[in-house]
């Protein structure tokens, strides 16, 4: 009874009453948790994610048209074997497109475990997220989970200005610039660097020298510059990784330092104080890799690393 003000004293509540037959997994009526998907896959760099959705059904069982659907992210790749069922046996899953269909049917209650593997196809050259739904579909019941999972593909490449004791500045020629590729995969087969260079620059042929690290003292490494061959093609670079060079790279820890020139292809243009951004990436096997910039600030041409105006006048007198 209800002696609240707002309520006359002869008025008598009806009492609430819960059908618990709806009642599961501590979660009551439109609360129960049909299906929850997750990401079971750590980090961000490999290209086969694996998920896994738990269905509950609840008390009562499930009708004779129960499924679950999940959705397959585009960039994504998934065949019916790679799909799994546990908790119970005799269900074919189906994959028609970027839709994977789990036909439950009726089932008594329990939790169901949905084990999903799929694959990056294309692998991005950037961070990419994918996120992937699925769904428990009964009757009039439709409920959806959502997991994602970010791919940030692995850094080899390094760009930055270069500046060693044996590769010294010059303005007079151009801008020095440096190429770091730390250790590769032990499965690359072919590996290429493509640099696109900026407005006024140009490749200096023959310029190009490599050292096994980065270190300002180590030397020159003429066998690994062999084994860089080079080609250019309107503003582009391509260095393509070959022979010792790709061996030595292949090592655990090793890395390449590739240093080159580029001249001014206008020297007027060059008068001008600006900002030169050059920006290159790697390939390694069939994997673009993320571009990486460099910027070379403020860099002006003068006329006087052109053109050497000292001499020497010798005067001559006739007696």
């Amino acid at each position: 009874r209800d002696r609240s003000p707002s309520r006359g004293l002869g008025d008598v509540y009806k009492r609430q009453t819960y059908d618990m037959s709806k009642t599961d997994y501590c979660t009551i009526g439109s609360n129960h948790e049909y299906i929850k998907k997750v990401c079971d896959t750590t980090g961000n760099s490999s290209t086969d994610v694996d998920w896994i959705i738990t269905v509950k059904v609840p008390n009562g069982g499930s009708s004779s048209d129960m499924k679950v659907t999940d959705t397959i992210p585009n960039g994504m790749k998934c065949t019916e074997s790679d799909i799994t069922i546990e908790g119970i046996t005799g269900i074919t899953p189906l994959v028609a497109g970027n839709t994977i269909t789990i036909p439950f049917g009726a089932v008594a209650k329990g939790t169901y475990t949905i084990k999903v593997k799929t694959h990056i196809d294309p692998v991005p050259a950037k961070d990419t997220t994918y996120q992937n739904t699925a769904t428990y579909i009964d009757g009039t019941v439709n409920k959806n989970s959502s997991a994602d999972y970010t791919y940030k593909p692995e850094q080899y490449l390094k760009k930055e200005t270069a500046n060693r004791s044996d590769f010294p500045w010059d303005y007079s020629t151009g801008i020095n610039w440096k190429l770091i590729v730390s250790a590769l995969p032990a499965d690359t087969t072919t590996s290429i660097i493509e640099d696109t260079l900026p407005g006024n620059l140009k490749y200096k042929n023959g310029s190009l020298k490599v050292y096994e690290t980065d270190d300002w003292s180590s030397a020159e490494n003429s066998a690994l510059t062999n084994s860089i061959h080079v080609t250019t093609s309107s503003n582009k670079i391509y260095f393509e990784i070959t022979g010792d060079a790709l061996t030595h790279i292949k090592t655990a820890g090793k890395q390449l330092c590739l240093c080159y020139t580029t001249d001014y292809a206008n020297l007027n243009q060059a008068m001008t104080s600006q900002d030169y951004v050059n920006k290159a990436f790697i390939k390694v096997n069939d994997r673009v890799c993320p571009e990486v910039p460099a910027t070379a600030w403020g860099k002006k041409l003068n006329k006087d690393n052109i053109i050497d105006k000292t001499g020497q006048y010798l005067s001559l007198i006739h007696i």
